[in-house]
């Protein structure tokens, strides 16, 4: 089994996806606990499977940035969490608040989870690490030391090498393939009927949207431009905007911005209290022996991020 320095979790993907198979659980009095068991579990878990490496915990805050560039990104996404319960981000809050005791966390009120990931990762050197997620955006931060472990496929962790194998085309040329063909789940409109086998050319061949557009502009045009058809260029030039915008929501590698970390001051009392206030006596007692394990020994993640 491979070994990693940092596990990095993507708590809200996390809360959801663990939350869902125990929706119904409930305290002895009958209030829902699910949202706490579920997530406590999984982490439980976590450090058990991933023993000995530091586990950061990665929380969404309000996509700021994306909404200025797009009111509608991610238009729709209520609508899929209607069964969730109606104080899940407060009991969110909470955990979040509780486990920032115990646990690295990186967190922007401001921003999405996934631009605090990409820039923590910026942050580190050699260590090995591996973000759990669904979300696909992240595959555009693997490379030679760091993989995504994504729960809803077959693979324990998907690769660098997998990835190429899968699009053809590098993973930091990915938000040029998302914002020539979009992205549902997001809300984001790629160009009308382009052909996704089209955008992953041009992603292997250039990159960014910026080379491309230098290209497409260029006299004589490049063999990767040739091979499009004049109605698919002209659709390029017409959406030249639209594209960057796209990019401009998409793209985790642009973001120099530090992340926003803080270490954990080491007192558990504000979780354990929290777990057995939602009746999870038997979840508070696996934690606390899962945090004097970690106590008991130096993690093998990294040592010489400043906290914020």
């Amino acid at each position: 089994m491979l070994t990693y320095d940092i596990l990095i979790v993507d708590a809200m993907n996390h809360a959801y996806r663990y939350w869902w198979p125990l929706r119904d659980s409930t305290t002895h009095f009958g209030q829902d606990n699910s949202l706490e068991r579920g997530f406590i579990s999984g982490l439980v878990s976590l450090l058990q499977h991933y023993f000995g490496a530091l586990l950061v915990l990665a929380w969404d805050g309000r996509p700021t940035k994306q909404f200025v560039e797009s009111p509608t990104y991610k238009a729709g996404r209520a609508d899929k969490h209607v069964n969730r319960p109606t104080d899940w981000h407060y009991r969110c809050d909470r955990l979040r608040e509780a486990l920032a005791g115990v646990f690295h966390t990186i967190y922007d009120p401001m921003g999405e989870a996934d631009q605090e990931i990409a820039r923590f990762i910026k942050g580190t050197a050699d260590e090995r690490v591996l973000v759990i997620s669904t979300d696909a955006d992240l595959l555009m931060l693997l490379n030679h030391r760091v993989d995504v472990f994504r729960p809803n496929c077959k693979t324990t962790s998907y690769q660098v090498n997998q990835f190429q194998q899968d699009y053809g085309f590098k993973p930091e040329s990915f938000a040029l393939f998302r914002a020539l063909v979009g992205d549902k789940s997001d809300n984001i409109k790629g160009i009308l009927r382009f052909p996704k086998a089209a955008a992953q050319n041009l992603a292997a061949s250039f990159g960014t949207v910026d080379q491309l557009y230098q290209e497409l502009c260029r006299n004589p045009l490049s063999p990767a431009i040739r091979q499009l058809s004049v109605l698919q260029q002209q659709s390029l030039l017409a959406a030249e905007q639209q594209v960057r915008s796209n990019a401009r929501l998409i793209d985790l590698l642009a973001d120099a911005t530090p992340a926003h970390l803080s270490r954990p001051a080491g007192d558990r009392g504000p979780l354990l209290s929290l777990l057995h206030d939602s009746d999870l006596t038997d979840l508070a007692n696996s934690m606390s022996w899962e945090l004097d394990v970690l106590r008991s020994r130096t993690p093998r993640g990294v040592t010489c991020l400043q906290g914020t």
